[in-house]
């Protein structure tokens, strides 16, 4: 190995053990560590070879993610899976998409093979050079059961005006992949993050919608974009999916949860997300929660942000948000 690729090899294993992960990703999967196993020029080829960590057989995931940075759509990415009999498979051909305003991208893969898998390599090729490996995640199934027969929902009389919501044909939402299924009841307000998605105006604000519903529906796999409501850094408010529907924002937790998600990053700890609520967003959440809480007879005291929930394993939606909570709550 050159002295640059050892140079680069060991910044990778610093990020890697620092534990630095994006929302985006951890959002979407529970994270798992990995590290390069080889990295290698072959002609015009750059090829990175990274492993997972090992995990159980009884999480069944649904498929496996890496996220990059210094990345191109000009990749390839390839999987393959270790099974709890030690069965290795071949390299399967992974996918690809890129993150807007960033040279991030996620490779990854949904396959039944992976519901039996232990552990998986991955590699990556590119033209122009090493991306860098961020975070690595799997999918792990919702298992949630959700309620049967009709529930009726409990509907309050409110004098609080609805804001101005972008529609979803105003920032060109596609339609869901499948069908909805509605809450039979109201009982969870949850706020997010959306990490590596920021937008300081309303042109920004739709294409990042975009991507958000292309990270959820191709990568993720899930219907829809995953949250009822997202708000900019300019305050603009944009509709995700129907907040009379149930959402895929908090795992294991989404019947009768409503979802708002703030864009930009906002968990100092890790890096590039030293963001603050801007005086616009905050007026927005003020407005927005409280016309639902009235719309659909919720008690302000029952917000909470993502990392409140068990079994979901991040720091959503950031200390920089989180310690606003409270304030939140009151003033709702």
């Amino acid at each position: 190995m050159s002295h640059r690729n050892k140079t680069l090899f060991i910044i990778l294993v610093v990020m890697l053990t620092g534990g630095l992960l994006f929302g985006q990703l951890e959002d979407i999967s529970r994270k798992i560590s990995s590290h390069v196993v080889q990295m290698e020029r072959l002609g015009e080829r750059f090829v990175l070879t990274g492993k997972s960590e090992t995990y159980s057989s009884e999480n069944t995931p649904e498929g496996v993610a890496v996220l990059l940075d210094r990345s191109t759509m000009e990749m390839e990415a390839l999987f393959r899976f270790l099974d709890i009999e030690g069965n290795l498979t071949e390299w399967i051909q992974g996918n690809i998409i890129n993150i807007p305003y960033s040279e991030r991208s996620i490779i990854y893969i949904r396959d039944e093979i992976c519901q039996t898998s232990v552990m998986f390599d991955y590699k990556v090729i590119s033209q122009v050079g090493f991306p860098e490996i961020i975070s690595a995640g799997i999918f792990l199934p919702d298992i949630e059961e959700y309620p049967e027969g009709d529930i009726t929902r409990k509907k309050a009389d409110t004098d609080l005006p609805k804001p101005v919501i972008i529609s979803r044909s105003e920032w060109g939402a596609r339609p869901p992949t499948h069908g909805y299924s509605l809450h039979p009841y109201y009982i969870k307000l949850t706020l997010h993050h959306a990490a590596g998605f920021s937008a300081d105006n309303i042109e920004e604000g739709k294409e990042q919608l975009r991507a958000i519903q292309d990270l959820h529906q191709f990568v993720r796999g899930w219907s829809d974009i995953g949250y009822h409501f997202v708000v900019d850094k300019a305050g603009n408010i944009y509709q995700g999916r129907p907040e009379t529907v149930i959402g895929a924002h908090v795992l294991n937790n989404n019947t009768g949860n409503i979802g708002v998600c703030v864009l930009g990053c906002y968990h100092p700890p890790e890096l590039y997300c030293g963001d603050w609520l801007t005086d616009a967003t905050t007026n927005s959440l003020v407005a927005l929660y409280g016309w639902v809480s009235g719309e659909y007879n919720y008690d302000p005291n029952i917000l909470k942000g993502h990392r409140d929930y068990p079994y979901n394993e991040t720091s959503c939606p950031g200390n920089n948000v989180y310690e606003e909570l409270s304030w939140f709550r009151d003033e709702i």
